[in-house]
């Protein structure tokens, strides 16, 4: 089963008010039926199937603003579809990861499954808040498949979004496709737009870095941000820190999005430094022993120094929920096991 945090974050991406089902509600360029229709198929699809549904929302004669909502729309779809199915996803410097590992696995193991059932019920209950009319909605639904069988796949949206390359298709068509009442979107005029990272976004709405300062920001400019943002947001680095940071200390840079790291570095129990040079291995270890590191029963050095034996005796705690005020009742529990004595 998901623990705490990761579902909570699951949540702020797909719950009833997150981030992704928001972009999807506020979207102008789809009606209901539309929306409903491929959150369902999101959920059912795999990412192969799912891709050339996709493949029939596209519009490439979009520019602008127009075009970077467009294509935030088909994100947030394609997010709920990699939550769902595990699928891969292609994030810049760190490469392709698995969609549960790269977005949850700093908040502990992955429960693949358990991940697909809480997708699924998330999108289902906002599907159910989404259909004020079954039986107009269905009416409608029917019609948008119709539609479809005579709409040509257009692919370019594949690479706007930089999927993994076993994603991309052979061949992209630049047909101009026309959709009638189903996309309303009006073509604005063009300028250059990146897709903005969520933890950019969020920034932006907490009012740490105006709207300007992001229009203006290369990709891997967004991708620091986004990487940095906890840190930001607590007031451990500054915007334009952020942005100074070197480019090979990017590849680091994930480990800064995990919320125990960030919690010792605001306790000043660990630098930003520190963690940024932290494999993953190293990482893991000092998460899983930060709520000792926070109550003064172990150090960085020692929990660095952790055996996997040991670190799974702490992962099977955590996994009970346990409450932090009682890692000093459990600490001696540990040592006394022939595995944990540090």
């Amino acid at each position: 089963m998901l623990n705490k945090s990761q579902l909570q974050l699951l949540q702020s991406f797909i719950g009833p008010s997150g981030f992704y089902i928001e972009t999807i509600k506020d979207d102008t360029g789809f009606n209901m039926e539309t929306k409903v229709l491929y959150l369902e198929r999101a959920i059912s699809q795999d990412c192969q199937i799912f891709l050339q549904s996709l493949d029939k929302l596209y519009n490439p004669a979009l520019t602008g603003q127009a075009k970077t909502d467009h294509l935030n729309f088909i994100r947030a779809l394609k997010f709920i579809n990699d939550a769902c199915f595990n699928n891969e996803v292609n994030y810049g410097y760190f490469g392709n990861r698995k969609a549960l590992s790269h977005y949850f696995g700093s908040l502990g193991d992955i429960d693949t499954i358990a991940f697909q059932v809480a997708t699924r019920k998330a999108v289902n209950d906002s599907v159910v808040v989404l259909q004020s009319n079954q039986k107009e909605i269905t009416a409608q639904k029917a019609e948008w498949i119709m539609h479809e069988q005579a709409t040509t796949n257009q692919t370019g949206w594949r690479r706007e979004l930089d999927l993994p390359q076993a994603q991309l298709a052979m061949a992209a068509s630049h047909a101009p496709l026309h959709q009638p009442h189903f996309f309303q979107a009006v073509q604005q005029p063009q300028r250059m737009a990146h897709i903005v990272p969520t933890g950019v976004r969020i920034l932006v709405q907490m009012h740490l870095v105006p709207q300007e300062t992001i229009d203006g920001l290369s990709y891997e400019q967004l991708e620091r941000l986004d990487c940095t943002r906890f840190l930001i947001s607590n007031g451990l680095m500054t915007v334009d820190e952020a942005l100074a940071l070197a480019l090979n200390g990017v590849q680091h840079l994930h480990n800064l999005v995990d919320e125990r790291i960030v919690t010792l570095i605001q306790e000043e129990r660990l630098t930003i430094e520190q963690a940024k040079n932290f494999s993953d291995e190293q990482c893991r270890r000092v998460r899983y022993a930060q709520p000792l590191i926070s109550n003064e029963l172990m150090t960085v050095d020692e929990a660095l120094a952790l055996t996997d034996d040991q670190v799974m005796d702490l992962s099977r705690v955590q996994g009970n929920d346990m409450p932090t005020g009682n890692w000093d009742v459990v600490l001696p529990q540990l040592n006394q096991s022939t595995r944990f004595s540090p």
